[in-house]
């Protein structure tokens, strides 16, 4: 039989769920405006009721409710859609930036370029040949072309420097990996512990799903949870993250981390490797700021400088082909080149020189104008005139010449082919401004969808306060209710 007390207890029960209820919704408000919080509610449940004999049976009295859990709300589908968008829109806007850097490092259109540059450069072999034995005019080409072979090394200096800023952004992105692991795996042992002890740390979970987003910032990842089966009477969760390429490829396991290293090749490149197998990691193409970089560095970089080399080798071979075939103010008898190549393996930016024979004073007498001829004829400017039309096209090259680069020959003229590969890189940018602006449009309506289910609404959790105070009220009535009981009970007796 239940005491005469016992609505009091009813009354007690009541009163501390309601009230435990109302310091969520505080919790609630008060982190209405934390970055990474999820709204927490608390689960009040039937307590467990009071069985006993009556009338020759077994009865059930409700003993009013109970919090069963405070849980946050939070779903996994729309965490891993976020964690998508996010690692796509962090690949893109990456890579539209290191392309505006790319843009303004070839400076077009610009007088000072390498399309600027080699205007001046035709323009002075057209002057020049209005006047082939102007000195003046000699010294302009030489000018010109020492001005264009520097831009050449201006632009593979300046490319040297973006790769190398690119492989210490590799460094520090692996850096950032690797310790965004560990912070996660202590979490995770923290997370169990209390798991284990009944409890539910739902702010710990918090800053571990935080982690997590960070994480996709730069590698797209992958958040798998299931239940330690050590433990079936209550939930104790092994929570592991995945870096996603064509397999999933374990980060953290529990309370264990597969840290990532970055180790350099014979060229300084970092490559980026798992510590403990060596194996390559492999990264999902279009997510994430990491893949963004090494994209950018081991593949767009690298096809540009190809480009530029190509057009420096082009330019090389043709100026050469038909100074070549003409002298200067005094007879040689055979023609030298304009262009010669430091390392003798070909002309790129780096290697690309004015041959020394036309340096000094003398060396301007060598700029071959017109054609070889024992006469010198000082007023022959077909060498000049042949150089020049090289702006316009291939009309002027030796028709049994055959050493221009396919991709250049095809094109109509080298300014032709160099601004394709101007434009291509304008397209280029375009591009990944315009996939960066879809990509946050994107990445915000999975934000929304994540709060409409995660967030804090100061509405509700208004008209949750009103509830629940409501409810906390009529629990105390019901205390002043069965006070009064007891005084009149009490009263009767004092009487007798």
């Amino acid at each position: 039989m239940y005491s005469t007390f016992f609505g009091l207890q009813i009354a007690n029960n009541a009163l501390r769920s309601q009230q435990t209820a109302l310091n969520v919704t505080g919790h609630n408000i008060a982190n209405s405006n934390t970055v990474g919080y999820s709204r927490q509610n608390a689960n009040i449940e039937t307590a467990i009721p009071l069985r006993f004999q009556a009338m020759g049976r077994t009865m059930s009295l409700g003993t009013g409710s109970t919090v069963d859990t405070i849980f946050r709300t939070r779903d996994a589908f729309t965490d891993n859609q976020w964690r998508n968008e996010s690692a796509k829109y962090f690949y893109w806007s990456s890579r539209a930036t290191s392309i505006a850097v790319l843009e303004g490092l070839v400076n077009e259109p610009n007088q000072y370029s390498i399309s600027g540059d080699l205007d001046k450069f035709w323009n002075a072999w057209s002057q020049l040949a209005e006047n082939p034995q102007n000195s003046g005019a000699r010294a302009v080409v030489r000018e010109r072309a020492l001005t264009l072979i520097d831009t050449f090394r201006h632009v593979d200096n300046q490319l040297n420097e973006m790769t190398n800023d690119l492989n210490i952004t590799v460094e520090t992105s692996v850096r950032s990996i690797n310790d965004l692991a560990e912070q996660i795996k202590r979490l995770n042992i923290e997370i169990h512990r209390l798991e284990v002890c009944g409890d539910n740390p739902n702010d710990l979970k918090d800053m571990r799903d935080s982690l997590v987003d960070e994480l996709s910032f730069l590698a797209p990842v992958r958040v798998m949870e299931s239940q330690d089966p050590r433990f079936t009477e209550r939930q104790v969760g092994i929570y592991q993250v995945y870096i996603m390429g064509d397999t999933l490829q374990p980060l953290v396991n529990a309370d264990k981390t597969y840290e990532l290293q970055a180790d350099a090749d014979m060229d300084g490149l970092l490559h980026v490797t798992w510590a403990d197998s060596g194996d390559p990691l492999e990264l999902k193409d279009g997510y994430g700021k990491l893949k963004s970089t090494l994209d950018m560095r081991d593949e767009y970089l690298v096809s540009f400088r190809q480009q530029m080399d190509t057009l420096v080798e082009a330019l090389a071979l043709a100026v050469n082909s038909i100074h070549e075939e003409g002298q200067g103010l005094t007879y040689t008898g055979t023609g030298i080149p304009f262009f010669v190549d430091d390392g003798g393996a070909g002309f790129t930016l780096t290697s690309i020189s004015l041959n020394s024979a036309l340096l000094g004073t003398a060396g301007m007498e060598n700029i071959a104008t017109g054609l070889i001829d024992t006469t010198v004829a000082v007023s022959d400017n077909s060498i000049a005139l042949r150089i020049s039309n090289l702006a316009q096209g291939w009309a002027s090259l030796n028709p049994g010449f055959t050493g221009i680069p396919s991709d250049v020959k095809n094109s109509s003229s080298l300014m032709d082919y160099y601004r394709s590969q101007i434009s291509a890189l304008g397209v280029e940018s375009q591009q990944a401004q315009r996939m960066t602006k879809g990509q946050e449009i994107l990445l915000t309506n999975a934000s929304n969808q994540r709060e409409m289910v995660s967030g804090v609404s100061l509405d509700e959790e208004m008209t949750n306060l009103m509830r629940f105070q409501k409810s906390y009220n009529a629990a105390a009535r019901v205390v002043t209710m069965i006070d009064s009981m007891l005084e009149s009970l009490l009263a009767m007796g004092m009487t007798r």
